[in-house]
């Protein structure tokens, strides 16, 4: 890819050459952060559960909606969203695993 990028870097100057050069290199080594950062929060999920908040977040990326609250209900959060629809939807989220259920 660094090849085919080769003639245009010819026309640029300066700064402009180092960014189309260093693009590749940047973008890869942050997919390679924000792969570690995924990763290293699975496993605190593993290792000791899912918190009220990352129950929200787990609730807010499965729905798209808007959390109202977060209530612990024995071995599940039960989070209560609101759709674009306006409808109110009870999420259960499982505290250990964040295993999401209607």
């Amino acid at each position: 890819m660094l090849l085919n990028l080769l003639p245009i870097t010819r026309r640029l100057t300066g700064c402009w050459r180092r960014a189309v050069l260093m693009a590749p290199i940047l973008l890869a080594l942050g997919a390679t952060t924000y792969s570690l950062d995924v990763a290293a929060q699975r496993d605190s999920i593993r290792n000791q559960g899912v918190s009220s908040g990352q129950a929200a977040n787990i609730a807010r990326n499965a729905s798209g909606g808007k959390v109202l609250s977060v209530t612990p209900s024995g071995q599940y959060y039960q989070v209560r969203v609101l759709l674009d629809n306006g409808v109110v939807r009870t999420l259960y989220i499982e505290r250990r695993t964040g295993r999401v259920s209607r």
